[in-house]
């Protein structure tokens, strides 16, 4: 690469004006570049450039230009079998003098974002040979720095890929958003470095974009941006926590003396505690600047009246226990008295909260156990005759099909609620108060579905009754008619045996 303090200036003033003056002078034509002399123009181009000499390739562009009268700006931007323009080519060279000289012509800054058959622009090219200045120079004409080529490479991927360490720390000061950026293999620059072990592309890469990551080693930076899963920062953590090079950056700490677990914890990165508390190599008792361990900081968010509730709160002070991380022996000195007059108050509360929870669980528990036996309690009774034998009368009815699922509904709701109410058991009035209030829902949805079973199930029952009962009347009817019916079609006959009729 070259080196750090190379110049863009290449040159006396009063020689660089003769040279804008000559190419000033070449940037107007009527000729055009004939299809058969193509390729061997681009060629003749392409050798003058590769001598590295600006004078002898502005002398081969007054030769091609006296002959055919072709304009600067298409001899610029003439293209070679795999599409490479002459910017590509003079992106590639060692010195930046040729390229510059063609930026200074009008038109010219146009073609710097212009791309050849495999994508690549001029700024690939110069970050693929790690050509800074010239970098520099395409940077500042316009070219797009995250653009990416047919393999889904930025500029910054390139620069990555072959260790210029330079360029890169150009690219990212330059506004580089593609640290994270996955190429056509599901590759960023980040994973990139992190996958070739190269420590120090880490520490520039993470100085990118986002300034909390600034001062901190690449575990940290990849633990705060892990919540864009797409950019697979999960993979970025578990592969520097496997890797025995960088092993040393794993308990490193930042500014504010976090380690990457204390930043873990602090973000509320699930995925990256988990990775963490799983290595032997992370040390769980290193504290930061404040005396607090990895797990102080977890303690601290779940007492947090503001902090909101959520599954990582609950779950970061039993995961840290399990893996028995410990608390600060310091920590009372971060602490002071007065910070736990709040909870001071909360022991008077948590007996309440505690009733409650029994008595919802007792209640929950008695309605369960009636949904429980409803569902056996079959109204209509079972069939007595095959092939349906034992199998209940009311079986074929839709509404009985609804009762049911609703008595289900109703019974594992209940059960749910239960099982919730359980964990209120605890001393701890945070857990108490926030599993309670997660309790409220299953049972009002039994409560719901239970008013549903109810009139589903007395209308089951109704619809039966009167049944039975419209079988009786026309019983009771037929015998009334058959003892009427002689009674007035035949009078003289019913009074005859009247008479034999008892006093």
């Amino acid at each position: 690469m070259e080196g750090k303090g190379a110049s863009i200036s290449v040159g006396d003033h009063k020689i660089w004006e003769e040279r804008r003056a000559r190419l000033k002078a070449l940037q107007w034509g009527n000729g055009t570049i004939q299809p058969e002399s193509k390729y061997r123009v681009y060629l003749l181009q392409c050798n003058a450039m590769k001598e590295d000499n600006v004078n002898e390739f502005i002398k081969a562009v007054e030769k091609y230009y006296a002959e055919e009268r072709v304009p600067l700006p298409d001899i610029i931007n003439m293209q070679g079998p795999s599409g490479n323009s002459l910017l590509h080519v003079a992106a590639g060279i060692q010195k930046p003098d040729i390229l510059q000289a063609l930026l200074e012509c009008k038109h010219v800054n146009g073609l710097a974002g212009k791309a050849n058959y495999r994508g690549d622009t001029a700024l690939h090219i110069a970050a693929r040979a790690g050509r800074i200045c010239t970098a520099e120079l395409l940077l500042g004409c316009g070219s797009v720095v995250d653009k990416a080529n047919d393999m889904g490479n930025t500029a910054l991927h390139e620069a990555v890929k072959n260790r210029h360490y330079e360029l890169t720390r150009l690219l990212v000061s330059r506004g580089s958003i593609s640290v994270y950026q996955k190429n056509k293999e599901s590759k960023s620059p980040l994973y990139m470095a992190v996958e070739m072990g190269d420590t120090k592309n880490l520490m520039l890469l993470m100085e990118a974009k986002d300034g909390r990551a600034e001062g901190m080693s690449p575990v940290h930076g990849a633990v705060i941006h892990q919540r864009i899963a797409k950019h697979g920062k999960d993979l970025v953590v578990d592969y520097i926590l496997h890797d025995p090079k960088l092993e040393k950056l794993i308990n490193a700490k930042d500014k504010q003396g976090n380690t990457p677990l204390h930043v873990a914890i602090l973000h509320k990165q699930f995925k990256a505690l988990l990775s963490f508390i799983g290595e032997d190599v992370v040390d769980l008792e290193l504290v930061n600047n404040r005396n607090l361990t990895a797990f102080d900081i977890a303690d601290e968010q779940r007492k947090d009246i503001d902090t909101p509730r959520t599954a990582f709160r609950l779950l970061a002070v039993p995961l840290l226990k399990a893996a028995k991380a410990p608390r600060s022996k310091d920590r009372a000195i971060c602490r002071p008295e007065s910070f736990g007059l709040r909870r001071d108050v909360e022991p008077l509360q948590l007996g309440r909260l505690k009733d409650s929870a029994n008595t919802c669980m007792v209640v929950a528990m008695l309605v369960t156990a009636m949904t429980f036996a409803a569902g056996f309690s079959t109204r209509g009774g079972y069939n007595g005759s095959e092939p349906d034998d034992r199998i209940a009368t009311l079986l074929n009815k839709s509404m009985y099909d609804v009762f049911v699922i609703c008595n289900a509904i109703v019974m594992y709701s209940l059960i749910i609620a239960f099982v919730i109410l359980l964990k209120t058991q605890s001393n701890e009035f945070r857990l108490v108060h926030y599993f309670l209030r997660e309790a409220r829902l299953p049972p009002l949805i039994a409560i719901a579905t239970m008013s549903v079973a109810f009139t589903v199930g007395v209308y089951v029952a109704v619809v039966a009754l009167i049944i039975g009962i419209t079988f009786l009347f026309h019983i009771f009817r037929f015998h009334g008619y058959m003892f009427l019916w002689p009674l007035f079609y035949f009078p003289k006959l019913m009074a005859r045996l009247a008479i034999f009729l008892p006093s």
